[in-house]
């Protein structure tokens, strides 16, 4: 589900093959995304989908030798983070629904490496939220409040 351009959702056959389903699933995420985890953040008994991204990527930023003219990809520092996403299970027809401005989720900007789904939260409340590990800002701690993870 994760790579750089867009993640892609692939379907085991069963048969030692796989089948791109990322745009009929609904799970299209456009850009770096970096790590993504299947929890029940609503606690519905079905595994939905959180996506974290590293950055915005910007061609027009220049990194390099300039005197050579090399170059090359900044460090993460030079670019903007971007939102995570979120994708509720629609249960059993193998899409999802874009939830993540819904929930709170597309304000939690990262410019994230990894993502761990726990009930983490002091309250030891029953409901899954989230660690997010970041490049060059603070990691995050989106915590559920029974609608969806929020900070």
């Amino acid at each position: 589900m994760t790579q750089y351009a867009h993640g892609i959702l692939y379907h085991n056959n069963g048969d030692g093959t796989f089948t791109d389903v990322t745009s009929k699933a609904g799970v299209r995420t456009p850009g770096w995304s970096t790590s993504a985890v299947w929890f029940d953040y609503d606690n519905y008994g079905r595994l939905d989908l959180f996506v974290l991204r590293l950055a915005q990527l910007d061609k027009t930023i220049w990194c390099g030798n300039k005197l050579s003219g090399e170059r090359w990809y900044c460090i993460p520092s030079f670019y903007k983070p971007m939102p995570c996403r979120l994708f509720h299970n629609n249960g059993g027809n193998g899409t999802f629904t874009d939830v993540s401005k819904e929930s709170g989720i597309a304000r939690s900007l990262a410019k994230g490496w990894g993502v761990v789904a726990a009930d983490i939260n002091i309250n030891n409340d029953g409901w899954m939220d989230l660690f997010v590990g970041n490049d060059t800002v603070p990691n995050s701690l989106l915590v559920n409040r029974g609608k969806g993870p929020v900070r």
